[in-house]
């Protein structure tokens, strides 16, 4: 009986294991499999929901697949640029900026955002080949922290700072609490790396007053950190993404890319670790709260 159960524990989707190898999309997998084209241990497999051992030997139109080499970049978007894999209207994406990387069977891989970035927001954003750890990352359960500096219109007041970091309205729905910092200072050498959304504002025209001030938030709202600005009177100027969890952009320039090192994932590892025992330490307790009640 045992047994049984650390097999079936073991027993993945056809379709994600081959879709780890790079074959195609989980979807076009299905499609495949359908075909009839798959071969699981000697066997042809159709059935689109079939589930087979990690372990197993799987070949498609005869070739034997391997799990694909994972990879994790981090990029410095450009403001002006899409945070997606492709656009219809044939506007810049964030994959204009990435590299070209191929398996061992010279086929591409296809690399993806994880989350998004607002298309006039620059800043850090990760890229990978790895579905799984990509949604784990923006899981709205996990609240990794993100860091933005932004550049607003007009001097910050102590009013304005405390309304963020308590939390504003937003469609009715109170933001949560956000540290910030509105004595923030942009040395001189890095101002080049804000670029001004608006270059051409009445504020630069009339040489109004601006402020920078650093934010950080959990939540993942549509163009959360503007409309907070927004709320308190001081729209966003420039925005700029700065940090994930941990892992600091840094002094990677504006539209580079580089590979995220061995201490930044092991570190993004240790904060998906701790929260997903969490969550099932959350699970377990809700659980015997009905077992109770019942």
């Amino acid at each position: 009986m045992e047994d049984k159960e650390v097999r079936e524990d073991k027993e993945v989707r056809l379709q994600k294991l081959m879709a780890q190898a790079g074959v195609a999309s989980r979807r076009k997998c299905e499609d495949i499999i359908a075909e009839g084209r798959v071969v699981v241990n000697g066997e042809v497999v159709s059935d689109r929901g079939a589930k087979v051992d990690e372990d197993a030997e799987i070949l498609v139109d005869g070739k034997k697949i391997k799990e694909e080499k994972k990879y994790y970049i981090m990029l410095n978007k450009p403001a002006g640029v899409l945070t997606t894999v492709s656009d219809p209207h044939g506007r810049p994406t964030v994959m204009d900026y990435a590299p070209q990387l191929f398996d061992m069977a010279l086929r591409v891989v296809r690399l993806f955002p994880v989350g998004r970035l607002d298309l006039d927001t620059s800043g850090m954003i990760f890229l990978t080949n790895d579905g799984e750890w990509a949604n784990s990352l923006m899981h709205p359960s996990f609240e990794i922290v993100k860091t933005y500096i932004a550049i607003v219109e007009g001097h910050t007041s102590d009013k304005a700072l405390r309304r963020l970091r308590i939390g504003v309205k937003l469609n009715g729905r109170l933001t949560a609490p956000a540290e910030v910092d509105g004595r923030h200072r942009i040395p001189r050498d890095k101002m080049q790396s804000f670029r001004l959304e608006r270059p051409n504002s009445p504020e630069e025209k009339k040489g109004r007053a601006t402020s920078s001030i650093r934010i950080k938030i959990h939540e993942g709202r549509k163009r959360q950190v503007r409309r907070m600005c927004d709320a308190v009177g001081h729209p966003v100027i420039s925005l700029k993404r700065v940090s994930i969890g941990a892992i600091r952009l840094g002094n990677l320039r504006v539209g580079k890319w580089r590979y995220l090192n061995k201490e930044e994932l092991e570190n993004l590892e240790r904060f998906l670790a701790i929260h997903t025992e969490k969550a099932r330490q959350a699970a377990e307790a809700a659980a015997n709260v009905t077992d109770t009640a019942e």
